[in-house]
C-alpha cells in the first residue's frame, strides 16, 4: 500500500498523460529527471509535493487519523517550436493543467477537495534559448 499523498500524485500524473496535453507522456514526478531533460524533450510537466501539514484530528486512538493539507505543485516547462511561440505553449499548458486538475477535485476519490492556490510564470533565455515555466500550486485536503 502506498501513502495517499503518492496515490494522489500518481492519479494526477495518469490523468495528465491521458489528457494528451502539449507535454504528451512527458509527465514526471522526479525533479532530478526534469532537470536532465534535453531541449527536444520539452514541453514536460512535473508533479511534486511541496509541503504538507496536519489539519484537524478526525479520530483518536491508534493510529490517529487527521485531515491533511498537501501543497501540490504542477510545473510545466516549454520552449518555442518551429510552429508555436513560447507564450502560446505556456498558455496552452497552463489551461490544460488547470482543466485536468479541476475536472476531478477529489483526485479519483482520494481527496476531499483540491483548490488552486497560486499560479506563477517565469521566462528566461539563458544561453540564448528561451524557456518558459508555468507553476500551479494546489491545496489538496485528504485524510490519513
Amino acid at each position: 500500500m502506498s501513502h495517499p499523498r503518492w496515490e494522489i500524485i500518481d492519479n494526477l500524473v495518469a490523468r495528465l498523460k491521458a489528457a494528451d496535453t502539449a507535454a504528451g507522456q512527458q509527465v514526471l514526478t522526479d525533479p532530478a529527471a526534469m532537470l536532465r531533460l534535453m531541449d527536444e524533450d520539452l514541453p514536460a510537466i512535473l508533479v511534486r509535493p511541496d509541503s504538507e501539514e496536519p489539519d484537524e484530528l478526525v479520530e483518536t486512538g491508534q493510529p490517529r487519523r487527521y485531515w491533511r493539507s498537501l501543497v501540490l505543485v504542477v510545473e510545466a516547462a516549454a520552449m518555442p517550436t518551429h510552429d508555436k511561440a513560447l507564450d502560446l505553449l505556456i498558455r496552452e499548458l497552463d489551461l490544460a493543467i488547470e482543466q485536468v486538475v479541476q475536472a476531478d477535485e477529489s483526485q479519483g476519490g482520494l481527496a476531499l477537495e483540491t483548490i488552486l492556490a497560486q499560479t506563477k510564470f517565469a521566462f528566461e533565455a539563458e544561453g540564448g534559448t528561451p524557456v518558459g515555466v508555468v507553476s500551479q500550486s494546489y491545496l489538496v485536503r485528504y485524510q490519513f
